[in-house]
């Protein structure tokens, strides 16, 4: 089969999709597939796809400007005609790449390519949208910021990943500083102090729950991707009554925002002070870097990453 992977883009998270293209590519070249990789932000320059997470988020001004050029490479007929293959690998993470926007242009030309439809993107993407979506599917998520209330809060950005700009604050004034200092709209939640958890849904399977034990207690963007920050436990050393209650979630979670049988998606949760676990977000187009914790699942599960990559290409569709 003739493969293009899309990788890199304009986000914050350009770093972990670039190294997510490097796995990939190698993966599906590794199954015997033929396999170009590009970049639609700074296409048509040829683009480096590194195995590691060696850098932050693009500067603002950086930033602009691939997306810029990422959306004038959508309106070039160029650009689709350098996607000469049967299909298209989303690796890219955040922002055109897995709004919705990048999705719905694919949708729309008829191409093939993998991940949830457009729509699902967007839903997802919006943290405030998912949250709404899944409180109205009675999802347990975390209790929205109330004024006056003494605890302590999670300020972060509503369409932003790899945990980049989330503030802990320990009071309104404080929560107020840390919305000074988003770009565009924010979620404000209640800091949860129990284990963090990730369970990935791939089609109709649910993989074993991931324990993270975060370095320095805070599985901030260095603790995701800088080997050795953090552990990652799979399968999570937990009961089974925690566990089926982790993948109970992580599917009415998908299923909430409209997934289907035919995507796949990473599900992050947190217990609460009880032990409850709420749901923090949903990744439609989660990492697949050799230190992401999807592939650390699968492997748990008995796929090798190449096999989770064949998983997931079969699953694309035109929409």
């Amino acid at each position: 089969m003739r493969i293009t992977v899309l990788g890199g883009g304009e986000s914050s998270e350009r770093a972990v999709s670039a190294a997510s293209t490097a796995a990939v590519t190698a993966a599906l070249r590794e199954s015997g597939h033929s396999v170009v990789a590009i970049d639609p932000a700074v296409w048509p320059r040829p683009a480096e796809f590194a195995t590691g997470v060696d850098r932050l988020a693009p500067p603002a001004a950086e930033g602009d400007r691939l997306a810029a050029s990422f959306r004038a490479n959508l309106r070039d007929e160029e650009f689709w005609h350098a996607i000469d293959g049967d299909v298209v690998f989303l690796a890219l993470h955040g922002g055109i790449g897995e709004s919705g926007e990048l999705k719905a242009e694919l949708e729309r030309r008829g191409i093939r390519s993998t991940g949830a439809c457009s729509e699902v993107m967007a839903r997802s993407w919006d943290k405030i949208d998912t949250l709404a979506t899944l409180a109205a599917s009675s999802v347990p998520v975390p209790r929205a910021f109330e004024a006056g209330v003494n605890a302590r809060w999670i300020v972060k950005p509503a369409r932003d990943g790899s945990s980049i700009g989330v503030y802990k604050c320990d009071s309104a004034d404080e929560v107020d500083a840390a919305l000074a200092r988003v770009d565009g709209p924010a979620v404000v939640e209640e800091f949860l102090p129990g284990a963090e958890f990730t369970v990935g849904i791939v089609g109709s399977v649910a993989l074993p729950p991931v324990l993270i034990e975060a370095g320095d207690g805070w599985f901030g963007y260095e603790q995701k991707y800088q080997i050795g920050r953090s552990r990652e436990i799979c399968p999570a050393p937990i009961d089974n009554a925690l566990r089926d209650n982790l993948i109970d979630l992580a599917r009415r979670s998908t299923d909430a925002l409209g997934f289907g049988d035919r995507s796949y998606a990473r599900v992050d949760l947190m217990l609460d002070a009880e032990g409850n676990p709420r749901v923090l977000e949903v990744n439609s187009l989660p990492g697949l870097t050799t230190a992401s914790l999807l592939p650390l699942a699968a492997g748990a599960a008995g796929w090798s990453f190449p096999a989770l990559c064949e998983r997931i290409l079969r699953f694309a569709t035109v929409a």
